[in-house]
């Protein structure tokens, strides 16, 4: 048996995830396995089995998955010839890493020992965002919190809101300080 050559496309899938928003967006990824140019004719009755690593398997010489999360993912191929009822498992891996396509972050300016000054970003997105802020019993808009006084085990939230592919998207995020002032 001879595979000469496996040809993989990601296509980005948009959608909102629910309502306790992520720090991230990309909640489907979708790719798709192709063989059909590499199989020989004489291997066509072969059983193709994909294993994609999230616990979803297809059959098929061509197979689409979309993951549902941000990680690291081994699919593999396995391989059955039902004549022979011979079995090639883990005849083919490959590593999948889906990526965040935008990420919300918060990044920690030392002001002084007891003030700071956080910064929103949308990392992967270049367009217009709103940044909203809630601390202790307050609450400011930008994307910049100026020189805040923190204690430690105060928490600190952002929410972003902007337009992605024709959608209006909201992804938040929350840090708590961890020092001894």
């Amino acid at each position: 048996m001879r595979i000469l050559l496996i040809t993989i496309c990601l296509v980005f899938v948009n959608s909102i995830v629910g309502q306790d928003f992520p720090s991230a967006l990309a909640d489907r990824e979708c790719i798709v396995l192709d063989l059909s140019e590499s199989v020989e004719k004489e291997n066509s009755h072969f059983v193709y089995r994909w294993d994609f690593g999230d616990g979803s398997q297809a059959n098929g010489i061509t197979a689409e998955h979309c993951y549902d999360s941000i990680g690291v993912f081994q699919a593999t191929l396995s391989i059955l010839d039902p004549i022979s009822s011979k079995n090639f498992e883990e005849e083919f891996t490959q590593t999948i890493q889906i990526v965040p396509a935008v990420e919300l972050v918060i990044t920690n300016e030392q002001s002084t020992h007891q003030y700071k000054t956080f910064t929103a970003e949308l990392k992967g997105f270049d367009g217009a965002a709103n940044f909203y802020w809630s601390y202790s019993d307050s609450y400011e808009t930008g994307k910049v919190l100026p020189n805040i006084r923190v204690q430690s085990g105060d928490k600190i939230r952002v929410l972003a809101s902007f337009n992605f592919q024709g959608d209006e998207i909201f992804l938040a995020k929350e840090i708590e300080i961890n020092e001894t002032l």
